[in-house]
């Protein structure tokens, strides 16, 4: 208990890390600022992704005994497999259109919200230019913020999609005439086609936090600085 306490202590310091110079900035406009703080400003912004990634990072199971559980129920021994039957594949059949609308509404979702990332990139990019030099700061750091928050939708997305895509293939190997997803063969195919839409999603999103938050350590620089 005390260790997820430590971590979201350490999350709550690394979002505050990254939070006070967008608005020790504007503020210094307004009244005087300590010189330590305005020049600690750039370090803080690095230094808050830093904490925040430790606290969040997933730790390996604890305990052997969990992860000797977990691995057993992974597994299944090869004689129980060849004794079970399937006598209700109209049951089988509507949990694999199940399976199939949900991975499809994730498929939805992951590119309703990556097309709504770039409406809001537009207005960030629109506000940036139009706002007070002082201001831009802040409005940097609202950049690489949401495009962190579409990063992590984009992977849940994905990973939820891929979950029920693993359901789908492994009903099909019960019931052959269910197969509709296919395997396709990568070999024959150039390296662009080889990746799926959602990984260049998630790429993208990479991309943006990461173009965002140089720009808000960038423009912090350059209001203390120069």
């Amino acid at each position: 208990m005390s260790r997820r306490v430590d971590e979201k202590y350490l999350t709550f310091l690394g979002l505050v890390l990254f939070l006070m110079p967008a608005l020790v900035v504007p503020i210094s406009t307004v009244i005087t600022v300590p010189s330590t703080v305005l020049r600690a400003s750039p370090g803080a912004v690095l230094l808050g992704p830093v904490v925040y990634w430790l606290s969040t990072r997933p730790d390996d199971p604890a305990d052997p005994d969990e992860r000797t559980q977990a691995d057993r129920h992974g597994q299944s021994p090869d004689h129980r497999v060849t004794e079970v039957e399937y006598p209700h594949p109209e049951l089988i059949a509507t949990n694999y259109a199940r399976l199939s609308e949900e991975s499809q509404y994730r498929d939805d979702l992951l590119i309703r919200a990556n097309y709504f990332s770039l409406a809001v990139i537009a207005v960030l990019i629109g506000t940036l230019l139009q706002t007070a030099p002082a201001i831009r700061p802040f409005v940097a750091m609202a950049g690489a913020a949401i495009a962190y928050s579409f990063w992590l939708a984009t992977e849940s997305y994905k990973g939820a999609r891929d979950a029920l895509n693993d359901g789908m293939r492994r009903t099909e190997t019960q019931l052959q005439e269910l197969s509709v997803v296919e395997d396709y063969d990568t070999r024959s195919r150039s390296p662009i086609e080889k990746r799926s839409l959602s990984s260049y999603f998630i790429g993208l999103q990479m991309i943006t936090t990461f173009v965002w938050s140089a720009l808000y350590v960038s423009l912090v620089a350059y209001s203390v600085y120069l």
